[in-house]
C-alpha cells in the first residue's frame, strides 16, 4: 500500500491546530489548515487515485506508456495547484 502524503498533511494541520490551542505555538500559526485545506487535499487524493488506477492497468507497459502515465497525473496536479492559488 502506497503511503500518500495527505494523511500526513491532515495529521500535520491538526497537530499543529492543538499545539496552538496550547499555547506551545504563536496564533500566527493557525492559518496552517489553509496551505492544505480540506479541498486540495480531496483534489489531490482523486488525482493520485486516478494514478494508482492508471498503473494498474498497465500490462507489460513500455518505459513510454509510464512515463506518459506519470506526465498526465503531474499535469493535473498542476492544474490543482494552480487552482488552489486562486
Amino acid at each position: 500500500m502506497v503511503n500518500r502524503p495527505l494523511g500526513n498533511w491532515r495529521a500535520w494541520t491538526v497537530e499543529v491546530a492543538g499545539d496552538v490551542e496550547a499555547g506551545i505555538l504563536e496564533p500566527e500559526c493557525a492559518g496552517v489548515a489553509e496551505m492544505h485545506p480540506e479541498s486540495l487535499l480531496r483534489a489531490t487524493d482523486a488525482e493520485l487515485e486516478t494514478f494508482e488506477v492508471e498503473m494498474r492497468g498497465l500490462v507489460d507497459p513500455s518505459d513510454e506508456e509510464v512515463f506518459g502515465t506519470i506526465e498526465r497525473v503531474v499535469l493535473r496536479a498542476e492544474i490543482t495547484d494552480a487552482w488552489r492559488d486562486r
